[in-house]
């Protein structure tokens, strides 16, 4: 028996809910959220991340993609649960509170919208009900679904309480990108740290790089199971972001970095910019207080960065650091900073920056699957380890997404 035919628009009705995408219920979205707090040492850190959360979710609601905002406000609250664990002055507590009502307080504005958009899609489907459909039914669109119509009659749901503290259970085939900004990390910060991972691995500070007794098979060039050049398709299942970033960036960053490349020593950089028009444009080069080797760059100061990314009103979209000795890979302790950009931003990348070697530079990013999942559920301890025979991270140029635009003009902050 053939399907019925679909019933006219009603006034004020959405004509693309009769694709069949389920929108997702405030629940899924917030046990979706918890299914991706990432891992931040220390309550200055904690309180940057709560800050650049709620700045990309104040992004997303001007654009009307009230599910990413919603994601990202979550987050936002959970974090700044956690805030609540760690000695912290008085001024981070009363800024940490205001921000924590300005938070509840969008989340309850988003409820109206969001509850709408499911009790439209309701009436498209009237044969279907939310709790019998498989998990499959529905795929959100990350970002770009058009802004919710009002409708004539909309039925105000309440979703159960979000409970912060509360064992998340991500929902299968929920497929959101994570649009949420990556991390400043100390040296001696683990790997983002849930109820939903079974540990929390070492990993680098932001940015952070050891190679002093890295395993040769952790190069690219000797083995695959570490990079692969594949097709955007693969490097990532979900849909991903343009990023845009200035071809004259790594080149300047190098001459910023020559004094201590002739030493022998690394140097790091933080890859700033802005959410426009639905492309991420790379602006700023934030080169942080840092101190070095021959093998590690571990930023200082963070409060610096936290202070520089809150006044000029910045997002991390990648770090970038040289390798003065080595060839330009990703060693394993890369992979894990990496894996904590990418958990809180896809669309992150890692800017390796070789001058004594060919070739001299990369653009590098997780595959997701399998990379981002196996550097995030890693159990190793040691600084340097072995991974899984896969193809664990990948070109993010050529057939990725990033982008490198001749004219795009960016501003170099060095704070040393």
């Amino acid at each position: 028996m053939r399907d019925p035919p679909p019933r006219p628009l009603r006034p004020g009705e959405d004509p693309s809910l009769r694709g069949g995408r389920r929108p997702a219920t405030l629940r899924e979205l917030a046990d979706f959220a918890a299914s991706k707090l990432p891992y931040v040492d220390g309550s200055t850190r904690w309180m940057r991340s709560a800050l650049e959360l709620y700045a990309e979710a104040t992004t997303y609601r001007h654009n009307d993609d009230n599910e990413s905002a919603y994601i990202l406000l979550v987050r936002c609250a959970r974090i700044l649960d956690e805030l609540e664990a760690h000695e912290i002055d008085v001024s981070t507590r009363n800024r940490s509170e205001q921000l924590g009502y300005q938070i509840m307080d969008d989340l309850n504005r988003l409820k109206l919208p969001l509850v709408a958009a499911v009790d439209r899609w309701q009436a498209y489907h009237p044969q279907a009900q939310l709790g019998q459909l498989p998990e499959t039914a529905f795929t959100p669109l990350p970002r770009r679904r058009a802004p919710a119509r009002p409708s004539d009659q909309v039925i105000v749901q309440q979703m159960d309480q979000i409970h912060l503290r509360s064992p998340p259970v991500p929902p299968a085939q929920l497929a959101f990108p994570s649009p949420s900004m990556s991390r400043s990390r100390s040296e001696d910060t683990r790997r983002p740290s849930h109820s939903s991972l079974p540990h929390k691995a070492s990993h680098s500070s932001l940015p952070r790089s050891d190679r002093s007794s890295a395993p040769k098979r952790e190069h690219p060039v000797a083995s695959h199971r570490t990079f692969t050049s594949s097709s955007h398709a693969v490097a990532s299942k979900i849909p991903l972001r343009w990023l845009a970033l200035p071809k004259k960036l790594p080149s300047s960053f190098v001459s910023i970095a020559k004094p201590n490349t002739k030493r022998n020593l690394e140097t790091c950089g933080l890859l700033l910019g802005r959410l426009e028009r639905n492309e991420l444009r790379i602006t700023t080069l934030l080169v942080p207080k840092q101190r070095a080797t021959a093998d590690t760059c571990a930023t200082t100061h963070e409060e610096e960065i936290l202070a520089f990314q809150t006044k000029h009103d910045l997002l991390t979209l990648g770090w970038i650091h040289t390798h003065p000795v080595q060839s330009c890979f990703m060693s394993s302790l890369d992979l894990h900073t990496q894996a904590s950009y990418q958990a809180m931003l896809p669309e992150a990348i890692a800017v390796v920056c070789s001058p004594k070697s060919k070739p001299d530079l990369g653009y590098f990013r997780l595959t997701d699957p399998p990379g981002l999942q196996t550097i995030l559920h890693c159990r190793a301890k040691d600084l340097f380890h072995p991974h899984a025979a896969l193809p664990l991270y990948t070109d993010a140029h050529g057939q990725g997404h990033l982008r490198i635009v001749d004219d795009l003009a960016f501003r170099v902050h060095d704070l040393r």
